[in-house]
């Protein structure tokens, strides 16, 4: 027999982007969603589960499509990043992010993608992570788990002291090095592929503008990854590091904070995602960055990328983009794990409606994750993923923020979390 729970919702907010409905009855069976009816109805039988959120608003459950649960996030006594990750063990590092994710799922994350740490490209903490939460040893989200292919001094490479003995297993110098490395991984049991075609902000001895990879290899990356239905996110900078991913197919593009014209209007007109992480430049990143020992040329980056960041990512939502929320949480926010719908506030101040940020968190993860057919929506046959809130997010976004009026969170039809 079906197990059933009726959620009867004073406001239910889907995650397609339409109306509002008020005064429905959410019908669950077998962890999945049955149906919607309008009313407040009774139960079907003296067995089902009734819980009454008439007074609160019900959303599909959140996605954070850009986190780095073992990057960065060790020994708070330790105030550089770099020196904490380079004395932690993997096994410390997998307590971290068993911690991370208990933080993700209490503020109403029930999905995540991890997109791996410079000091372990293959991901193996987080792999064992998502393992151990499908088997049900540990609480926390559903997991999309990484890996970070990169070239001898790509964007992760140089992040490491120059003296670091590097794995070479993890560096690619040539498309069959790229196919190579890939296979390895897929091999491992990653879900996904990291990869970067521009420099990064946060790295000591690089620059944004540096090329990643050549046209041939990166071409060749996308094809492999592809080829065992991988998808393929890239971090991108420059203007022209987003074009060069668009064309070679990349699914999603992290960052994109220099974007011009024609990059935006490939990106859009190709269909592709971006995952703009706002909350990585936000202020709150770039003090905690100051505290924790980053050089001043580090923070001239930092600083510069915020304004033209916002001025990307607002350019972009005109030009009709695609976006999905990603924080970029560790690292530089490694205190803020659990506080990730910062995100959606900063999309909100950015120019996005509040409903247009709610859809990048839900539908729109759950599509650039190719998961649009179960996840991301309160729609029949979709998993039951969702929150009751005391509050209306589209009144106010930060109530999100807000983890006590998160009265409870479920995930894949189980409770998670409930608050009185």
């Amino acid at each position: 027999m079906a197990k059933q729970v009726l959620i009867r919702c004073g406001r239910l907010i889907d995650g397609t982007g339409g109306p509002v409905q008020q005064n429905v009855t959410l019908h669950l069976a077998n962890d999945l969603v049955e149906r919607i009816e309008p009313g407040i109805v009774s139960p079907p039988s003296p067995e089902a589960t009734v819980i009454d959120a008439r007074d609160r608003t019900v959303l599909p459950g959140l996605m954070d499509l850009h986190v780095h649960l073992v990057n960065g996030v060790t020994d708070p006594r330790e105030p550089h990043i770099l020196f904490g990750m380079l004395q932690s063990t993997t096994q410390m590092l997998t307590l971290w992010a068993t911690r991370n994710v208990r933080l993700l799922l209490e503020a109403g994350f029930t999905t995540i993608r991890d997109v791996s740490s410079f000091m372990n490209p293959g991901n193996p903490e987080v792999l064992a992570l998502r393992d151990a939460i499908q088997l049900g040893l540990v609480p926390g989200p559903r997991i999309v788990a990484g890996g970070w292919v990169s070239q001898t001094a790509g964007h992760r490479d140089v992040f490491l002291p120059r003296n670091w003995v590097r794995d070479p297993a993890y560096l690619a110098d040539s498309p069959w090095e790229v196919r190579k490395v890939i296979r390895r991984m897929v091999r491992d049991g990653v879900d996904l592929i990291k990869t970067s075609t521009s420099g990064g902000a946060g790295g000591h001895g690089e620059e944004i503008w540096w090329r990643n990879w050549t046209d041939e290899e990166l071409a060749v990356l996308v094809d492999e990854s592809h080829a065992y239905g991988k998808r393929v996110a890239s971090h991108a900078h420059s203007a022209e590091s987003v074009k060069r991913a668009v064309r070679a197919g990349v699914d999603t593009i992290e960052h994109g904070i220099y974007m011009d014209d024609e990059a935006i209007e490939l990106l859009a007109k190709q269909g592709g995602t971006l995952v703009p992480t706002l909350a990585a430049r936000s202020e709150r990143a770039i003090s905690h960055r100051r505290k924790s020992g980053s050089p001043p040329h580090v923070m001239r980056k930092f600083e510069a990328a915020q304004a033209a960041g916002t001025t990307s990512f607002k350019k972009a939502h005109e030009a009709g983009v695609v976006i999905a929320m990603g924080t970029d949480t560790g690292r530089g926010l490694r205190e803020y794990f659990g506080k990730n719908a910062y995100e959606l506030t900063l999309m909100v101040e950015a120019g996005l409606t509040p409903m247009e940020s709610l859809v990048a968190a839900t539908r729109n993860a759950a599509l650039a994750l190719g998961r649009g057919d179960d996840l991301g929506t309160l729609e029949p046959g979709k998993q039951a993923d969702l929150l009751v809130v005391d509050g209306n997010p589209l009144d106010d976004i930060t109530v999100l923020e807000d983890q006590g009026r998160i009265k409870l969170v479920m995930c894949g039809g189980r409770v998670a979390v409930e608050r009185s």
